[in-house]
């Protein structure tokens, strides 16, 4: 694999970068900023077969490869852009392409017999996909009597991807789309602050080819919203509001127009100058979209053929959450805790029918529940001038079902947790950490379960200066135990599995 990375830019140095380079400049009062990666990878390696064996047919054997076939990847990026920054505000825009190819492993066309291995191209089916977006985002401050300040973001992407088949194209889909949001800051009224604003998108999505799996559709989306804000003591409170419609358009002559509320209402307590405590009540809307309408066709980044259905309804899921936060101290860290009630909740479930090697799953509604927790914790063992050492532990975990029958929902992800330790001294930093994702069998209907796995993971890097450059030198390995590993939440589970052992060496320059 190689990855090379440049970055030039007029304000900080970036913490993005995996290897690269970074100039600042300020030239006055406008900043600029240019990026770009390259990264070509081959196949990846695996360990064990790619196919699973929940998904293998009676007698099927599958040879253990040590890699996963068609896997491979070519992504190019690229980004250019300037700011203006005055003293009662900014404007500023960018370009940014972006273009990769990949393999879509274990994909087949149609109801034919698999190719013989002369026969077939050595790339298989592959997404070449391309976009480019523009943005423009600017802030001003009034000090004004009525609107003290106004924020405006806008940006437009044309993207589109060809499904290749060898060298011939056999589906192309487009969308163009354009959002823009207008956010005004009024001035306080009493003890009351807060801020109320708009947002519109359009959307034009296209279709081509024998595995064009929605219909053109044009969509326009409207919002208005407001949030408001009231300090009293250590205690803050908070009211937000929603509204927004939408109208889809089908080539075909169907239409469908939708509009909805949302509300919340939060409060906040900040028990001291380190510790806070937050609970929320609301109730969100969520507009059925033109996939979740319209789909009807194979749709190959999921492997799925997806079927719409034109009168879904309104999500609408009224929720509750709290969460305990401490931000310093020997021991920093959160526990959230949360609870979602969904009526009518849309869904993609999968059945037991198939279209040419596709597995067909249906839109449906239902009313369903989902609640869980996420917690992470941080414990200062040493912390000295040069020489700091922490314990670190997490974990989270969803259980989502149907409210009525209590059956699980399909791609929920499991129990994780986990811990590690991070040690600073100098100029050298070391971690290493352990993750386990438990076994998911709480699976809906036509669903398969997934074994559970261990990660171990570390790292150890190195950094110095020479005049005005930073070097620093990483050695990271993942996945050092070679687990075979399978994405609960990922629809190629299946045939797809994570990578095995993964050990990089990799060098920064910042300039």
């Amino acid at each position: 694999a190689f990855t090379g990375q440049a970055q030039i830019q007029g304000a900080t140095v970036s913490d993005e970068l995996n290897g690269g380079a970074s100039i600042n400049g300020t030239v006055g009062s406008v900043g600029w900023h240019a990026s770009g990666l390259i990264r070509n990878t081959g196949d990846y390696r695996i360990p064990g077969p790619a196919v699973a064996p929940p998904a293998q047919e009676p007698d099927e054997e599958h040879e253990d490869l040590g890699f996963l076939p068609n896997s491979a990847l070519e992504t190019r990026t690229g980004s250019l852009g300037a700011s203006w920054v005055g003293s009662a505000g900014y404007i500023g825009a960018a370009v940014t392409g972006y273009g990769t190819k990949y393999g879509v492993p274990g994909h087949e066309h149609g109801d034919e017999e698999p190719a013989a291995p002369e026969e077939e191209d050595e790339h298989g089916v592959q997404i070449d996909l391309d976009q480019t977006r523009f943005d423009v985002e600017g802030a001003w401050n009034f000090g004004g009597s009525l609107v003290r300040a106004a924020k405006l973001r806008a940006g437009y992407a044309d993207y589109n991807h060809q499904e290749l088949e060898g060298d011939e194209v056999g589906t192309r889909f487009d969308n163009n789309e354009f959002e823009g949001r207008l956010e005004a800051t009024h001035a306080p009224l009493g003890p009351v602050t807060g801020t109320l604003g708009a947002q519109y998108g359009n959307r034009e999505v296209q279709a081509m080819g024998e595995e064009a799996f929605l219909p053109d559709t044009k969509t326009g989306a409207l919002a208005l919203f407001l949030y408001e804000e009231v300090a009293v003591s250590a205690f803050k409170f908070g009211v937000g509001a929603r509204w927004e419609g939408n109208d889809h358009d089908v080539i075909d002559g169907r239409s469908r127009s939708s509009d909805g509320f949302s509300g919340s209402l939060g409060i906040n307590w900040s028990a001291s100058e380190s510790v806070t405590l937050t609970a929320a009540a609301a109730r969100s809307t969520k507009l059925p979209t033109a996939e979740e309408l319209y789909s009807d066709g194979p749709h190959a980044a999921t492997r799925l053929y997806e079927v719409g259905v034109p009168d879904l309804g309104n999500e609408i899921g009224p929720s509750l959450d709290a969460a305990l936060i401490v931000t310093a101290g020997p021991v920093t860290g959160q526990l959230a805790g949360y609870v979602n009630s969904f009526d009518d909740s849309i869904l993609i479930m999968p059945t037991d029918s198939s279209v040419g090697g596709f597995l067909v799953a249906e839109y449906e509604q239902e009313d369903a529940r989902f609640y869980g927790f996420e917690a992470s914790l941080t414990v200062s063992i040493l912390h000295r001038p040069g020489n700091h050492l922490a314990l670190t532990g997490f974990s989270d975990y969803v259980r989502a079902e149907a409210t009525q029958t209590g059956e699980p929902l399909p791609f929920i992800p499991p129990l994780r947790w986990g811990g590690g330790a991070l040690w600073e001294v100098d100029r050298w930093r070391a971690a290493v950490d352990v993750r386990r994702t438990e076994e998911q069998t709480r699976v809906a209907t036509f669903e398969t379960p997934t074994p559970g796995y261990t990660f171990l993971n570390a790292s150890v890097s190195y950094a110095f200066f020479t005049g005005n450059l930073v070097h620093e030198l990483t050695l990271r390995g993942t996945n050092l135990t070679d687990q075979e590993a399978r994405n609960h939440v990922s629809l190629l589970k299946d045939i797809a599995p994570l990578p095995g052992r993964d050990i990089r060496l990799t060098y920064r320059l910042l300039f």
